[in-house]
């Protein structure tokens, strides 16, 4: 069992009218080569793009991955304003959220705001049953 992780440093932009489902697919099977094996430790998950950027940094993002190749994702609010947004039903949840890896999701993603006002997927993880290469 490992947690394994993409990251798109800059945001890779969804595109208007394309149903979110089917590009992070394609975006999976396109940079599989990207994947990198997390072992057991805490991560940073938070795009740098948003750091410095309050519009678009609602939330802080980290993962914690067990030693037992399982993880915690928490998206932590950052002031009361902050929400959730779902983009496959288009709503809104105050507050943030934890997931647990693989017994909530087995997939979470981390999308948001991008410098040039659209919506990018900066961060896929996943979770993979089996041994762990790590």
């Amino acid at each position: 069992m490992t947690v394994e992780r993409i990251s798109f440093e800059s945001g890779l932009p969804l595109v208007p009218g394309e149903k979110p489902q089917l590009q992070v697919l394609r975006a999976l099977s396109n940079n599989c080569n990207l994947v990198v094996y997390l072992p057991a430790a805490e991560y940073d998950l938070t795009p740098s793009a948003w750091k410095d950027n309050t519009r678009i940094h609602t939330h802080n993002h980290n993962l914690v991955v067990h030693p037992d190749g399982t993880g915690t994702y928490r998206m932590l609010p950052r002031d009361c304003r902050s929400a959730v947004v779902d983009l496959s039903t288009r709503t809104t949840t105050p507050g943030g959220r934890i997931e647990r890896i693989p017994q909530d999701k087995p997939l979470i993603i981390i999308a948001g705001g991008m410098d040039d006002n659209r919506i990018g997927i900066f961060e896929v993880i996943l979770y993979s049953p089996g041994p762990s290469p790590v």
